[in-house]
């Protein structure tokens, strides 16, 4: 499995993004609903009464009254103006739902950066795993040399003993270093979720021992990479949310004018009288329309609406010191990472220098012990300085390219790594 198709798993798998997504929805539908609320109301009411029994009329008279009486009626309610609630309520349910996209990316990013790191720091104790079998292969191949040698009587026990134990150190670095491969497996496939651990693997892409530091200056990325920052996003989107919401109370201080239109017919029929007309012409009769206007003027509340403006303001004011906060420490963040950068490629270069220098040291030492001039402990102790000092080269390579990474991924996005392989 590659890098990219690890993060591709990771996203796809992740609870804590499938959450989001949820809540997302929800302020889709909240967006939807608060772009329906121009739209009319329409209902339908019908009423169904039997009324049984006496009642007395206007001179004292009282008569059976036994009926059967049915009304229906479309009634429509129109909001002719209420402050332009409906507008910022719109507005505001819209940048609710971008801000919830925003979110999701900053999940996506936060989740990315931690398969890049896993996935690293596999690249590299397969690399150190690769270091130490070779390293056991060697000192097999000496051990084998030294005790032919002893064979003939050119090498003394110690140094066969001394071949031996070698062998044994370099066979334990290598199990540890394997041990190490396996944990890192492990914690990777763990990361992405995946259920079968045991037959998890990634691609052997290793990243070449030749590198070059091209990575344009931090100072002309830095306010490109806080303004498409999806975190900071998020807040600014926030921020135009909740000064909608403080238009949206506002609205309570202002008039609101509502039309409302009643369509209908009704039917009576008595159950102790002939009826003059049946069902279908008296609804034809009885037919009626109505049209109300209901204004409301608000004149005192307490003073409550002014109160939660200011509420409201101040929850503006907390948005805005986020954004500040947020701003300040992603630049710290990066400036950090560059420094990073800069100083591991500088280790990175010195410690090449030192590995060249080990190798070239190890090959004369081994060159040496074959004429006689050098010792097994000194091949041994050449061999052992040379395995560190390129196992340290392979740590500073990772840890440039990690960061690398990071910048790349605040730069262009999760979904844009370029600097690998």
């Amino acid at each position: 499995m590659s890098l990219l198709q690890c993060i591709d798993t990771a996203l796809a798998k992740n609870p804590q993004i499938e959450k989001y997504i949820q809540y997302n929805k929800i302020q889709k539908f909240n967006k939807i609903i608060s772009h329906r609320e121009y739209l009319p109301e329409v209902s339908v009411l019908m009423n169904n009464n039997l009324g049984l029994g006496t009642d007395q009329d206007v001179f004292g008279n009282t008569r059976r009254n036994d009926n059967f009486n049915n009304s229906i009626l479309l009634n429509t309610q129109w909001f002719l103006y209420n402050g332009s609630k409906n507008k910022f309520n719109s507005l505001k349910n819209d940048f609710d739902y971008q801000s919830g996209l925003s979110d999701i990316e900053t999940i996506k990013r936060d989740i990315s950066i931690n398969v890049v790191n896993q996935y690293l720091k596999t690249l590299l104790s397969k690399e150190i795993h690769e270091i130490s079998t070779n390293s056991v292969q060697d000192a097999l191949k000496i051990f084998n040399k030294v005790e032919k040698s002893f064979e003939l009587g050119y090498s003394t026990k110690t140094e066969v003993l001394e071949a031996k134990s070698n062998l044994s150190k370099e066979r334990q670095r290598e199990q540890i270093a394997l041990l190490d491969v396996k944990k890192n497996l492990l914690d990777l496939a763990l990361l992405l979720q995946i259920n079968d651990e045991e037959s998890f693997e990634i691609e052997n892409e290793f990243i070449p021992d030749d590198i070059e530091d091209n990575f344009p200056v931090i100072n002309d990325l830095l306010d490109e990479i806080i303004n498409n920052d999806p975190k900071i996003k998020s807040l600014e989107l926030k921020l135009n949310s909740a000064k909608n919401q403080t238009e949206i109370i506002k609205t309570s201080m202002k008039p609101t004018a509502s039309l409302i239109s009643n369509i209908g017919s009704f039917y009576f029929n008595s159950l102790v009288a002939d009826n003059e007309y049946q069902f279908f012409k008296q609804i034809q009769l009885n037919f009626y329309q109505q049209f109300r206007l209901n204004v409301s003027i608000p004149i005192f509340n307490k003073g409550i609406s002014k109160l939660q403006v200011e509420k409201s303001k101040i929850n503006e004011d907390i948005i805005i010191n986020d954004i500040l906060i947020e701003k300040k420490d992603l630049s710290n963040t990066i400036k950090k990472i560059f420094f990073d950068k800069n100083q591991n490629f500088k280790n990175y270069i010195l410690s090449k220098e030192v590995e060249d220098d080990m190798k070239k040291t190890k090959e004369l030492t081994g060159k040496s012990y074959t004429e006689g001039y050098s010792t097994i402990y000194e091949l041994n102790n050449s061999t052992k300085n040379w395995v560190e000092a390129i196992s340290i080269l392979k740590q500073f390579k990772y840890k440039y390219y990690f960061d690398l990474l990071l910048l790349d991924i605040y730069t262009k996005g999760y979904s844009n790594i370029k600097y690998l392989f």
